[in-house]
């Protein structure tokens, strides 16, 4: 889908949502300390439109973030940096 705004075309945005589940309660401190990290990362890159951090039951989390479409880029670049790089919180999720 293309809108026109202004004369110039945006592409639809990309959103991502992540689910995450703690396995256990002495974890969730540290847990919640590296998703507030992330946030306000992702919240400071370029093409970033949102940011949330959501709790569910029994210890699981979303994550949700819109990007802009040509920002794709920078939502991988994002993904692979500490704190939200693999490896950042190694034993909390599963």
């Amino acid at each position: 889908m293309i809108q026109l705004r202004r004369g110039i075309i945006e592409l639809m945005p990309f959103v991502s949502i992540t689910r995450l589940r703690v396995r256990f309660w002495r974890d969730v401190p540290r847990f919640l300390i590296q998703s507030f990290r992330s946030a306000r990362q992702a919240k400071c890159a370029t093409g970033n439109l949102a940011v949330s951090v959501l709790r569910d039951t029994h210890r699981a989390f979303w994550i949700h973030t819109v990007w802009r479409n040509e920002a794709r880029h920078a939502l991988i670049y994002a993904l692979r940096r500490a704190p939200l790089g693999y490896g950042a919180a190694p034993g909390l999720v599963r």
